[in-house]
């Protein structure tokens, strides 16, 4: 197994650098923004929540049913 390329190696590097100032940059953009935290939207997503985790178990069963 060889090494990667110089070209591809500092694409990533390049692609890793640009992601990560993005998110330090967002990051502070809206670090004085203070927003409340509204309950419907957090009983929104621990109900969404629960029903994946009650979904994943029955769709393991139906692709095992259709193994047999």
């Amino acid at each position: 197994m060889g090494k990667f390329p110089l070209r591809i190696r500092s694409l990533v590097v390049g692609l890793g650098a640009l992601t990560l100032c993005s998110i330090l940059s967002t990051r502070s953009a809206f670090a004085d923004s203070k927003t409340a935290i509204d309950t419907g939207d957090t009983a929104w997503v621990l109900a969404s929540t629960a029903l994946v985790m009650l979904m994943t178990p029955g769709l393991g069963l139906f692709y095992a049913g259709l193994v047999r």
